[in-house]
């Protein structure tokens, strides 16, 4: 039986790797954004990290991370780590601090 937390686990060890894969690769780059997506295919176990490069930085997307990589200077900062939008299924009044003070300033797409 695999439990959450040991999926959590897989999922930040894959990140970790294609992160560091995605700046060795890219080390000549002089500084960029890097947006980073994990999740897992839970019908085959499969693990899949979606690493998106850009010069300017992207809007705030939920369940998303982004790293500014300055190669200059040799420097990695994280900018963000959104959570994801999970339903709650019981009705709730309660505001949760962290998530309001992510969603900050987030654009409101229309789809």
């Amino acid at each position: 039986m695999i439990l959450l937390g040991d999926i959590r686990s897989e999922i930040a060890k894959e990140i970790q790797r294609s992160i560091l894969k995605t700046v060795d690769r890219y080390k000549k780059k002089k500084s960029y954004f890097m947006l980073v997506w994990a999740g897992i295919d839970i019908e085959s176990g499969v693990i899949r990290t979606k690493i998106i490069l850009f010069n300017k930085k992207p809007p705030k997307m939920l369940g998303t991370l982004l790293y500014f990589v300055d190669n200059r200077i040799g420097k990695i900062e994280r900018i963000w780590a959104l959570p994801l939008d999970i339903p709650i299924y019981e009705p709730s009044e309660e505001v949760i601090e962290e998530v309001l003070r992510s969603s900050k300033n987030m654009p409101i797409l229309k789809s």
